[in-house]
């Protein structure tokens, strides 16, 4: 069944889901964060391809907290509504300058990865830091690109 939502044609029908919650910033939580956003992408009704792709990359921005933050927490959170799935994933430390332009290094390279890696899962990545730490948004369209609706504009 086709459902006609504000974003054009979704091929089945979603719930729409806000949660969040808080992980103790040690590596043995990102496996339980993985789960956390996995739940709420599938409860939500989200397509198995925007799942994997935003629970892999929120794992690498959760591993990035774990590694690079100060703070004894990290939050993530997840929003779906019938046109897209955000994940955001913020920490509390000294943050960082985010590059201008994300490349993924040379193969023997050891770090420095983790922005490109997460550019290639998903079709947005925005990374906010600062002294009172760092926020990494994650977001995938649920609509697929042919059942767009063309965008009206007001300049010709």
């Amino acid at each position: 069944m086709t459902f006609v939502g504000r974003c054009g044609r979704v091929r089945r029908a979603m719930v729409i889901v806000r949660t969040s919650t808080r992980f103790r910033r040690e590596a043995t939580a990102v496996p339980s964060a993985r789960a956390f956003v996995r739940h709420a992408l599938r409860s939500a009704g989200a397509s198995t391809a925007a799942v994997d792709s935003l629970v892999l990359a929120a794992a690498e921005a959760c591993n990035n907290a774990v590694l690079h933050a100060t703070g004894r927490d990290f939050t993530v959170g997840v929003t779906v509504d019938t046109c897209r799935a955000v994940v955001v994933v913020s920490d509390e430390g000294p943050g960082f300058r985010p590059p201008a332009r994300r490349s993924m290094p040379e193969v023997q390279a050891t770090g420095r990865r983790g922005l490109a890696l997460m550019d290639a899962l998903v079709e947005r990545v925005d990374v906010s830091s600062g002294p009172a730490g760092t926020m990494v948004v994650l977001g995938v369209s649920l609509v697929a690109h042919d059942e767009r609706p063309v965008p009206l504009t007001t300049d010709r």
